[in-house]
């Protein structure tokens, strides 16, 4: 965790304050965002025939937030954010995102979402929770 439960716990943080400031930008909000919880994953490649989808989930059940996803690098495996905000058998696909270095992908963090997972390369994200702001609805 670079931030846990609204705590900085990484040497880092200046990694995290860039894509904040890009996401600000994006959602052109000028309040001071609120860093709930910040990780990076890394996923290596599997060598299975079929491969499983990562369990559909939202970070945090508990609190309006804001996800940001930064892609640390080119991958294969491709982010599923689901239009539905509670679990269901069948789910709906909103969007699948590719993973491009330096791409930042911002949605409600009350969707569901998921990864592929890497059968190539290894994939790096950098996720980040943010409290949602007043100004975004």
């Amino acid at each position: 965790f670079f931030v846990n439960d609204g705590k900085p716990n990484s040497n880092y943080m200046e990694i995290l304050d860039k894509i904040i400031y890009s996401g600000k930008k994006i959602l052109n909000v000028k309040e001071e965002l609120k860093v709930i919880q910040a990780r990076s994953f890394l996923q290596l490649p599997l060598s299975c025939e079929k491969l499983p989808l990562d369990p559909p989930h939202i970070d945090m059940i508990d609190k309006e937030h804001i996800v940001f996803l930064y892609y640390v690098k080119d991958n294969e495996a491709n982010t599923i954010i689901y239009k539905d905000t509670s679990l269901k058998e069948k789910m709906t696909i909103y969007k699948k995102v590719k993973p491009k270095k330096g791409r930042l992908v911002i949605f409600n963090g009350k969707h569901y979402h998921t990864a592929e997972q890497p059968y190539k390369n290894v994939r790096c994200i950098i996720n980040i929770d943010i409290l949602k702001p007043q100004k975004i609805v």
